[in-house]
C-alpha cells in the first residue's frame, strides 16, 4: 500500500460538475470538446432569392448563351 492511504494505481477518476470546476479545467474541457472545421467556411450561406432582379445573373446568362 502507498503512504497515507493513497492508493493511486486504482483511483478512479472522480465526477465534478462543470460550474464547480476551475477557469482552467473548464478551458481544459471546452478545448477537447471543439472540433474544426477542416477547411469548411463557417458563415451561415443563404441561397439567393431566384425572383430577385440580380444585375450579375443577367449578365452571366448573356455569356452563356452566347458559346
Amino acid at each position: 500500500m502507498a503512504k497515507n492511504g493513497n492508493n493511486s494505481g486504482n483511483k478512479k477518476a472522480k465526477f465534478i460538475s462543470y460550474t464547480k470546476l476551475s477557469k482552467k479545467k473548464r478551458k481544459e474541457r471546452d478545448g477537447e470538446k471543439r472540433s474544426t472545421w477542416e477547411g469548411m467556411s463557417p458563415v451561415t450561406r443563404v441561397a439567393p432569392d431566384k425572383k430577385k432582379y440580380d444585375r450579375k445573373r443577367e449578365k452571366r446568362n448573356v455569356f452563356d448563351s452566347e458559346e
